[in-house]
């Protein structure tokens, strides 16, 4: 029966992967740099610190601290002042899983909790929720399992009766290896089919989940 669903944050309930975008590829033209989607392509799904080492590797004739501060200083401006969209149907996916009493609903992300908390509060998100696992909490981050294993520890769940939402790769790979059943809706980069192979159900949107919900009930 499941009781529990684990939502990654961003590219699967906020439509925060197109401003990062935005903002690497400000950073990139600032610093004469062209043609480096893939880069950021790496960083999907990271933590900060993989983040920072993926820029320092990828653009080695840089400062790669001041060119990830650089990204954050406008993406916490864009954040400050409203800039930030939930994804089509997270609100309706909501509403349908609270008509099943006794399903707790949890973030589960890669970044930190004063960010997290501060995009989930203005965005009316943090309200539908019951708890979150943010980046401090674990050793290690996504594609490792310790934030989904501890989201399921945090509730009381056993993996057999969690459900994650993800976009990710290294998400789906987290969920994975924790042991829980995992649906992808992916945002900007398509998973590998390997790790789609380990998916319960690839939905192109939210509202797609919902049908999933009276199979596990």
């Amino acid at each position: 029966m499941l009781k529990l669903i684990l939502f990654d944050m961003d590219g699967l309930m906020l439509d925060t992967e197109q401003l990062y975008f935005h903002a690497f590829s400000q950073a990139c033209t600032r610093h004469g740099l062209t043609g480096q989607r893939e880069v950021y392509l790496r960083t999907i799904g990271v933590d900060d610190e993989t983040e920072l080492q993926i820029y320092q590797e990828s653009f080695p004739q840089l400062d790669g601290r001041v060119f990830y501060s650089e990204i954050q200083a406008y993406c916490q401006e864009q954040i400050r002042i409203g800039h930030v969209a939930v994804k089509p149907g997270l609100f309706a996916l909501f509403d349908a899983i609270d008509e099943y009493p006794g399903i707790r609903k949890a973030v589960v992300t890669s970044n930190r909790r004063e960010m997290a908390t501060a995009l989930l509060t203005q965005t009316g998100v943090w309200e539908r929720l019951d708890g979150g696992v943010y980046r401090e909490m674990v050793s290690h981050s996504k594609p490792a399992p310790d934030a989904y294993e501890l989201g399921c520890r945090l509730f009381s769940v056993p993996p057999r009766e969690a459900l994650v939402l993800e976009d990710s790769e290294p998400g789906l790979y987290a969920a994975q290896a924790a042991g829980i059943p995992v649906i992808v809706v992916p945002d900007l980069l398509e998973p590998s089919e390997q790790a789609l192979s380990g998916c319960m159900a690839r939905c192109s949107c939210l509202k797609e989940v919902i049908p999933y919900l009276h199979r596990l009930i």
